[in-house]
């Protein structure tokens, strides 16, 4: 399989007949790899917030000089911890304990601002916890994707195929390229390759080594703007199992996916998750420009009382 993979001629000839033993082994390593890597990451930017909560407990002497700043300290440490395990040792209960740790974290600054008052300094903090308790929900909802499906430790022979079909997506041959459909999933800046077989979605990333397996019913497409299909690039909703991402797509990648669907119009797979999805990101905008509008008067209000006193 290997010496098939690597011709991008037979490359779709190869992976069609893959068995369904062996799709679901290469699908679980894909998950294995992108949950090391997703977590990996997670660690990483935790550190900081960790880093953040445990030095704000350990300044009483600038903000809370009792038992509410060695609380904090002891959550921020935690969090500081449990970040460095998922870098050493990345598995999905990292994701549990990780959401776990932050969402008691982001309760108790919301908790000692409550019981301390109101005042300036006291706007961070809450920020923080919300902040905290934001990311506790997505460490969650990663838990439960990764949780979905066995990770074993993968054989040598096994990476060895993943590697090369890797290769020969991420890195297509001139005969392969017009095949492909590309895709820029969440915040991701380089674009995933797609390879859209019979009966399943293969989509390689350029920039790392990961590949996501997907059967046709478990990828699904749609529009974010059902009037902007027919702009050269615009933006859309991508279903990916149980994980559902905000992207952007080419036109003729779009009628790639259309033509593979079998169907004319993206609106008939419209579940009404993608509706909703529609309804909430306009609830947060405006929430977020409610939200700045109110930290504006604030800073006026605060500037006016120091403009008083001097």
């Amino acid at each position: 399989m290997i010496d098939a993979v690597s011709d991008g001629q037979s490359l779709k000839t190869t992976l069609a007949a893959l068995s369904p033993s062996q799709f679901d082994a290469l699908t679980n390593l894909g998950s294995y790899y992108r949950l090391r890597l997703s977590l990996r990451t997670s660690g990483w930017s935790n550190l900081f917030w960790g880093g953040l909560t445990l030095y704000i407990g350990l300044a009483p002497s600038l903000f809370y000089p009792n038992i509410y700043s060695n609380i904090q300290a002891i959550l921020g440490a935690l969090i500081v911890a449990q970040s460095l395990w998922g870098i050493i040792r990345p598995g999905s209960k990292g994701f549990l304990a990780l959401a776990v740790v932050l969402l008691l974290c982001g309760f108790w600054n919301m908790f000692i601002v409550l019981s301390s008052g109101f005042s300036g300094f006291e706007l961070l903090i809450v920020l923080l916890g919300l902040f905290q308790i934001w990311w506790a929900f997505q460490s969650y909802k990663s838990y439960q994707l990764f949780s979905e499906r066995p990770l074993p430790k993968p054989t040598a022979d096994l990476v060895k195929q993943y590697d090369a079909i890797w290769q020969a997506i991420a890195h297509p041959s001139p005969i392969l390229s017009p095949d492909l459909m590309t895709l820029h999933l969440a915040s991701n800046r380089h674009w995933w390759r797609t390879l859209l077989l019979p009966d399943h979605a293969i989509l390689a990333n350029k920039r790392q080594k990961a590949l996501m397996f997907f059967s046709k019913p478990e990828f699904i497409i749609f529009a974010e703007n059902p009037k902007a299909i027919n702009r050269e690039e615009f933006a859309i909703f991508a279903l990916l199992n149980m994980a559902s991402l905000r992207g952007k797509i080419y036109r003729s990648g779009f009628q790639q996916y259309l033509l593979w669907k079998g169907i004319t119009d993206s609106e008939t797979e419209d579940n009404g998750l993608f509706a909703r999805k529609r309804l909430i990101r306009k609830i947060v905008r405006w929430l977020v420009v409610g939200a700045f509008g109110v930290f504006l008067v604030y800073c006026a209000f605060i500037m006016n009382v120091i403009s008083r006193i001097r």
